[in-house]
């Protein structure tokens, strides 16, 4: 019996490299959507146990994690920090894989009103939607060649996270 590549996902960064590849055969049918849709989350389910239990293992990553969310925290302390709450990740699924899990994005409420912030893979997402800072990223950070909407901004790295939020504040 032949057996065929049906599903395969693979993934590197902090928690090393995890690589799968499910092959399959069947005899006397053809697999169906719904046999791939099945292999494919049990897949994926496999991929992200892979990587909760490498961060379960990785004292370092923990740390990681950690320093963070701090960095992140610490972007507010000179304006009017009330109240920090985890979210889900908003980026790499919505919170549902390895990494997600455990680098959640924060919510941070100040007296302008709550914030969103978290890493976008290589940059810092920083949307104030919900705060009472009506003006839009495109008139505040017109010089700056990033991506933007009407009120976020992504940020490359911690020192442009905090210009722009000390900017937001002004």
């Amino acid at each position: 019996m032949e057996k065929k590549l049906v599903s395969r996902i693979s993934s590197g960064g902090n928690f090393g490299c995890v690589e799968i590849e499910i092959y399959v055969g069947v005899s006397k049918r053809e697999l169906n959507r719904k046999d791939q849709d099945m292999i494919n989350k049990h897949c994926e389910q496999i991929h992200n146990s892979l990587i909760d239990q490498t961060y379960e293992l990785d004292e370092n990553l923990k740390i990681q994690g950690e320093k963070e969310k701090q960095e992140l925290i610490d972007l507010f302390k000179n304006h009017s920090l009330i109240f920090v709450k985890e979210i889900p990740n908003q980026y790499e699924g919505g919170g549902f894989d390895g990494y997600s899990k455990h680098f959640p994005w924060l919510e941070i409420t100040t007296t302008k009103g709550i914030f969103i912030i978290g890493w976008r893979k290589r940059v810092i997402q920083i949307d104030w939607s919900q705060s009472i800072i009506d003006i839009e990223a495109k008139n505040i950070f017109s010089s700056e060649d990033v991506t933007m909407g009407d009120k976020y901004i992504h940020a490359w790295g911690i020192e442009k996270a905090q210009e722009y939020i000390d900017k937001l504040f002004i």
